[in-house]
């Protein structure tokens, strides 16, 4: 043992006294430290230098190794391990022949971070745990008592790769790489190497331990042989087993290559190949390379979940796989009554085959299957538990198998250079000696599928069923387009397809024709001059080739139909059969024609549609359009021409018609009016009406035509006759307004009663249903004025100051006519004011106080309008109130009313209110404002209430004294003693009045109108005189001792009201 410990020193310290510093030590060969294992346990953690590690071997301890030293351990042991607890740089640790078979071989501790293990080329290496323990043991504590970590280690990579050999057997419950009982397993990567990983009862091979909470996951295999063995109930690869319900799910594995063989554990247990343990999922599980066999326990899927659950998320997209489920397990995808879905598979080499029941890929028994794309690779499945789907999860696939051509092939040939379109065939090998099965969209409509390879063309018609395979095509035409119609005597020109000919040989090749009821021949289109017989003909091009069965077969491209066609027959030079308007048709027209059928002479209007053709020919002014229509014969098509021709009017002459008499300036005349035609023509008021020499008019006319013939008896077009306006009625309807809030009419009344403020405007009106009102006539003021009308009416002004009427009102129309006078009633436009009135306040003063009516007489003022009444206002001016008139003058029809005089009294109190006066005339014009009144009126008599003590004997008592005046308020307060004189108190009555004496007192009030009240108050007990004390000290001589009682006799001798009371003191306080 020293000799041991001493041989491990010197190499140490040779090594340390040569290593130069850090950044020249990373450019130097990696130091390796060797290590074996059978000299005692090793451990390897975080060194008291940053990034170094320390190294625990037996009872040597090293510190701060490099971080780039490589740990080769070797040598076999039963009571020995291997324990990683470092995580400041990730160790590297070679095993080159290690044998350790005890408690646990090797323990990546929960504390630990990244560690790999390399396997020296040539070595074996086995590690093997016992009971609670992994053989390569990592996430979870030395023993399942121990187990406090809440994730059971930290999620760091453990890297594993070759070129070596290692087998790590875990014990019972406990997985071969991975996790102990209850130990979730994450995080491994392995890159090469031969691997095989065998797990204890309940353990995965690689992935979780026995127990509870026992997943596998994050398991990446890159490269290397790696075999994984399950215990009972735990998959090869992924969860463990060992308690129902709550075993080990295996997710989030991935394999990109190597050859992998994942097994899961025998018996009646239930966990998958690559998946999931017993009672727990698979998913998140990718393969993209390498060779791969899954082979799912009792119960469990190929690849996903165990017994009763699911497998998802599964993406294979390259590599060649095998999938065998267990007794009612999926190949890929559920266990027994899992669900298979989100099975995606876009490439590789698949064989799933499901067990008893179960689909290869999807459900396993008793369950769904959903999900399930399929976009590429070579799929051989037992059965497919959904019809899968394109790489759009919507299209449905469906099987087509394709032979690979040739002979001797065996499983497992490289296919290369099959295309499919929209379909993964790279890197994929065959199946069944020389199958590829694909799945591919449904064809439908007969198209086909086609796939090329070996430069020739394949083709399969895809259908529900599976059962479609890929056959050679035979050669292809392209599509042959419809020839352009051919005449009668002509070749059909056509241009020969190129034949695609898919490596056959072509034995012959050309066109064929079927006529009408006929059958397809031999057809030389060049040589053959075609004729109606060849019309609506069947042309489809043909090649003969030799099949590979050496039999000849023909194949033929799209027909299409031939058009023949007659020569054109025509017809020409059309005569031009345009005339004047005279009333009869057309003539026949002469034209030359080519062919031999019926000929037909048809007629329409220019422009309109050809269906109004019609044979009758026309008579009217129009322009027109005719057609020359000849049948078909045997040799001519039918044949159509058109031509146009008019009819049209006779010019009309420079002045066609003359009217008499002549108009007036207006335009208008009062009496019949004569039309008469040019020379040479008769007239008339229709096209084809009587023709007379001339035509009288008794009535306006406007837009009136007349029609001229002349004596060949062609005729002009409408003549529109300047409008003729005969007007022979007088206006009617005469009004004359003005205009005053609206536009009303005089009432030509007797009495005077209109008047107008300011100037007024007058309306004149009248009717005149021919010519119209042109003017009107009238007299103001003895002058006639005329005002012109516009429609119907005219308007004029009558300026402020006048007095009369408006007469001799008539209407002229433009005829001449006058309509009957009319005349107003008599009005004013008056916009003076009146002058001041005058006020009369029959003796009462302005603003003293009064306690009786105040009456005012108001008069004098003058205005045209005559005065309508007077107002008066207490608001200076804001309103006024209208004032009874007690004199006027009544209206007459040249006269309006006039009020004299008014009056108004005041009898309401009044406190200072301002009255002022004006009159108003008839035309509403306010007359001047008087000078203000001040009323000042007050009847209420003011009230005075005195109180005081009469009752207590005092020397003197205050009056309290309550005055109350009206609106004139308190002019004065007097008080009297007995039938004294008053005295005034006004200014100081508020503060009561002081009485000293016996007697009654009468207190007066006077407001401002004069107004007068009183009370008195009557005192019986007022007493001023002070008491006069007489004292009788009884014979007892003041301020000397005796020794008997002292009596004091008290009396008052001054005459005082009322009972005296006595008091007094012995301490001259």
């Amino acid at each position: 043992m020293k000799k041991r410990i001493v041989n491990v020193l010197l190499f140490i310290s040779v090594m340390l006294m040569n290593m130069p510093s850090v950044g020249a030590w990373e450019i130097m060969a990696t130091p390796i430290l060797t290590i074996d294992i059978s000299l005692g346990s090793v451990t390897i953690e975080n060194g008291t230098a940053e990034n170094t590690f320390k190294l625990i071997h037996g009872a040597v301890q090293t510190d701060n190794i490099d971080r780039f030293t490589i740990f080769k351990i070797s040598g076999t042991s039963t009571n020995n391990n291997i324990t990683v607890s470092a995580n400041s740089y990730r160790p590297h640790i070679m095993l080159d022949g290690v044998n350790i078979d005890g408690t646990c071989a090797f323990r990546i501790t929960e504390s630990a971070g990244q560690v790999l293990i390399s396997l020296e080329e040539g070595s074996t290496n086995i590690l093997k745990s016992s009971y609670y323990y992994a053989g390569l043991q990592k996430e979870n504590c030395i023993s399942r008592i121990e187990v406090t970590h809440p994730n059971h280690g930290n999620d760091v990579l453990l890297t594993i790769r070759g070129p070596g050999t290692l087998h790590a057997i875990g014990g019972t419950l406990n997985a071969g790489i991975g996790g102990v009982e209850g130990g979730d397993f994450k995080y491994i990567t392995i890159r090469s190497g031969d691997i095989f990983a065998t797990g204890g009862q309940f353990g995965a091979g690689i992935g979780g331990g026995g127990g509870v909470t026992n997943s596998g996951s994050y398991i990446t295999i890159q490269g290397g042989n790696v075999t994984a063995n399950g215990g009972v109930q735990a998959a090869g690869i992924g969860g463990g087993g060992g308690s129902y319900g709550n075993n080990g799910f295996g997710s989030n594995i991935t394999i990109t290559g190597g050859t992998v063989t994942a097994n899961g554990g025998g018996g009646f247990s239930g966990p998958a190949g690559i998946g999931g343990g017993l009672n727990q999922y698979g998913s998140n599980i990718t393969i993209s390379g390498g060779t791969v066999t899954a082979n799912g326990g009792y119960y469990g899927a190929g690849i996903g979940g165990g017994c009763n659950q699911y497998g998802s998320n599964i993406t294979i997209d390259g590599g060649n796989v095998t999938a065998n489920g267990g007794e009612s397990g999926a190949g890929i995808g559920g266990g027994f009554e899992g669900s298979g879905s989100n099975i995606t598979i876009t490439g590789g080499t698949i064989t799933a085959t499901g067990d008893y029941y179960s689909t290869g890929i999807g459900g396993g028994r008793f369950s769904s299957s959903s999900d399930i794309i399929i976009s590429g690779g070579n799929i051989k499945a037992s059965s497919i538990g959904t019809v899968p789907t394109a790489a759009d999860g919507v299209t449905p696939v469906y099987k087509a198998t394709f032979a690979v051509p040739g002979t001797g092939i065996s499983t497992g040939t490289a296919v290369s250079g099959l295309s499919i379109p929209g379909y993964n065939t790279n890197s994929i090998v065959t199946l069944d000696n020389n199958k590829v099965y694909t799945y591919l969209p449904e064809n439908t409509s007969n198209t086909r599928t086609t796939a090329t390879y070996g430069g020739r063309l394949y083709a399969a018609q895809v259908n529900t069923a599976g059962t479609a395979a890929f056959t050679l095509a035979p050669p292809i035409i392209p599509e042959i387009s419809s020839p352009a119609t051919v005449t009668t005597g002509n070749p059909l020109s056509v241009t020969a397809p190129t034949i695609n000919a898919n490596g056959f040989t072509i034995a012959s090749q050309g066109w064929q024709l079927q006529k009408s009821g006929g059958s397809y021949e031999r057809f030389y289109p060049y040589a053959t001059a075609l004729d109606m017989t060849y019309n609506n003909s069947s042309l489809r091009y043909f090649a003969a080739y030799t099949d590979e069965d050496s039999t000849e077969k023909t194949v033929y491209s799209n027909e299409v139909i031939i058009s023949v066609a007659k020569v054109d027959g025509s017809v020409s030079n059309i005569s031009d059969i345009s005339k004047i308007y005279d009333g009869a048709a057309v003539s026949e027209p002469v034209y030359d024609k080519l062919g031999t059928g019926a000929v037909t002479v048809e007629y329409k209007i220019a422009g309109s549609d050809d269906s109004t053709y019609t044979m009758a020919k026309p008579v009217n002014v129009g322009e027109y359009a005719l057609r020359v229509s000849v049948a078909e014969d045997n040799i001519f098509n039918a044949a159509s021409n058109t031509a146009d021709f008019t009819i049209s009017y006779l010019a009309v002459p420079a002045s066609p018609y003359t009217l008499s008499p002549v108009a007036n300036a207006s335009g208008w005349h009062n009496a019949d009016v004569t039309i008469t035609p040019a020379s040479g023509y008769t007239i008339s008021s229709s096209l084809d009406g009587t023709y007379l020499p001339s035509i009288t008019i008794s009535e306006s006319k406007a837009g009136y035509a007349v029609y001229l013939k002349s004596a060949a008896g062609q005729m002009t077009d409408g003549i529109t006759v300047n409008e003729i306006k005969i007007d022979k009625e007088a206006p009617t309807n005469v009004t004359i307004s003005y205009e005053k809030d609206g536009w009303k009419e005089f009432l030509n009344t007797v009495t005077f009663g209109l008047f107008f403020k300011d100037t007024v405007q007058v309306k004149l009106g009248a009717t005149d249903a021919a010519s119209g009102v042109k003017e009107f006539k009238y007299t103001l003021g003895g002058t006639e004025y005329t005002a012109t009308a516009t429609s119907g009416s005219a308007e004029f002004y009558i300026a402020p100051q006048y007095k009369g009427n408006i007469s001799s009102i008539k209407a002229i129309d433009f005829a001449g006519n006058e309509s009957t006078e009319e005349t107003t009633e008599y009005f004013t436009v008056d916009n003076q004011n009146p002058a001041a009135s005058i006020v009369d306040l029959n003796g009462y003063t302005s603003g003293t106080w009064t306690n009786s009516d105040v009456r005012f007489t108001i008069s004098g003022a003058v205005a045209l309008s005559g005065i309508a009444k007077y107002q008066y206002s207490t608001d200076n001016g804001a309103t006024w109130n209208d004032i009874a008139v007690i004199d006027e003058t009544a209206a007459t029809d040249k006269e309006p009313y006039n009020a004299i005089a008014a009056e108004l009294t005041v009898s309401t109190e009044s406190d200072g209110i301002s009255y002022i006066f004006r009159a108003v005339s008839n035309a509403g014009n306010n007359g001047a404002e008087s000078n203000p009144v001040v009323v000042n009126i007050d009847k209420a008599v003011p009230t005075i209430n005195v109180s005081g003590d009469i009752e207590s004997f005092k020397q003197n008592d205050t009056v309290t004294i309550t005055a109350s005046a009206g609106i004139s308020g308190i002019s004065r307060v007097e008080v009297k003693k007995d039938d004294g004189s008053y005295n005034d108190i006004t200014s100081a009555y508020i503060s009561g009045y002081t009485v000293t004496e016996n007697g009654t007192y009468i207190f007066r009030i006077t407001n401002g109108a004069n107004l007068k009240a009183t009370d008195s108050i009557t005192y019986t007990k007022l007493d001023s005189a002070k008491p006069v004390i007489s004292i009788d000290s009884n014979d007892y001589i003041q301020d000397t001792w005796t020794n008997g009682d002292v009596t004091l006799t008290v009396s008052n001798t001054a005459s005082n009201l009322g009972t005296t009371t006595f008091q007094y003191s012995t301490d001259n306080a």
